[in-house]
């Protein structure tokens, strides 16, 4: 893949996660000139789309919780029950947390737009296209794929629900909500795994640069030329991996809470459909047999 096709792709991954991110509520701020700025439309904007998915989706999971039929085994039943507890507390926490941290997030996306720049002026290597194709297949492909199938496969069992459409896009609405905030965590990962690489990259440059300076055990005259200007971009790489690991840190402090509810909600995902599937064989089984 050449650099300029490259670019263009993770260029598109990079708006469809901004733009996402607004169409959500989880963009409270807006962007200028490579900056963001604080933007009283997108507060407001979050605000209403958060209040709104946040009562909209609350009403759609009491509607399934009381009119959808489940299985007579308690465990099941109650497993059900905690994930659709456990979705409407990953929305809430997510917007609340956003709104709390609306100076933190602002800071953080500016801190890595500086970054960038300080670094370009390095020649630095271009980001490796499988961290773009990974962050693509991800992003879009996986997260586009999950709702669709959540989609198709939440079916409703009592034929006579009066709205079944709503409660089928609100489920596939928070499982993309979720999504988004993984994403800004996934996306965060990634550009500071690039950040490091390219950081590390040039001081090995320069460190190399530097080791060829000191010829049969002479010491480096701190007067050469070129001399203090590497140890003045070493310094500057300094600074600049220190900043990219107070990004990492912060974005994970904010969405930590977040991220901890999503992994249980997959987990028990997963255990609430193994354990149905297994508690209906064995109900299948006892049924033949009393039959026999």
């Amino acid at each position: 893949m050449r650099p300029s096709r490259q670019a263009l792709l993770l260029r598109c991954v990079l708006r469809y996660l901004y733009y996402s991110a607004i169409l959500v509520g989880i963009m409270p701020f807006g962007a200028r000139i490579r900056r963001f700025v604080w933007c009283r439309v997108r507060l407001t904007w979050s605000v209403l789309v958060g209040l709104g998915t946040i009562g909209a989706v609350g009403f759609s999971f009491y509607r399934i919780v009381t009119l959808i039929e489940y299985p007579s085994i308690e465990i099941v039943r109650y497993l059900f029950y905690y994930e659709f507890v456990l979705r409407f507390g990953i929305l809430s926490s997510c917007y609340v947390l956003v709104w709390v941290n609306i100076r933190r997030l602002r800071v953080c996306g500016n801190t890595v737009a500086i970054i960038f720049e300080k670094l370009r002026r390095f020649n630095v290597p271009w980001m490796d296209k499988k961290l773009v194709w990974y962050g693509v297949t991800k992003i879009v492909l996986v997260d586009i794929t999950m709702c669709c199938l959540f989609a198709i496969n939440f079916r409703f069992n009592k034929k006579s629900d009066p709205v079944p459409a709503f409660e089928r896009a609100m489920n596939v609405y928070a499982v993309f909500v979720a999504a988004q905030v993984s994403n800004v965590c996934l996306c965060t990962m990634y550009l500071t795994s690039y950040l490091f690489r390219v950081i590390n990259w040039k001081i090995r440059v320069i460190n190399r640069s530097l080791c060829d300076w000191d010829v049969e055990g002479s010491c480096l005259v701190p007067n050469k030329s070129g001399a203090k200007e590497m140890c003045a971009d070493l310094i500057l790489l300094s600074k600049l991996h220190f900043k990219t690991t107070g990004v990492a840190q912060s974005i994970f402090r904010i969405f930590g809470v977040s991220l901890a509810l999503i992994n249980l909600n997959q987990f028990l995902v997963v255990t609430s459909r193994m354990v149905a599937a297994i508690a209906l064989k064995l109900i299948v089984l006892v049924q033949l047999q009393l039959s026999d």
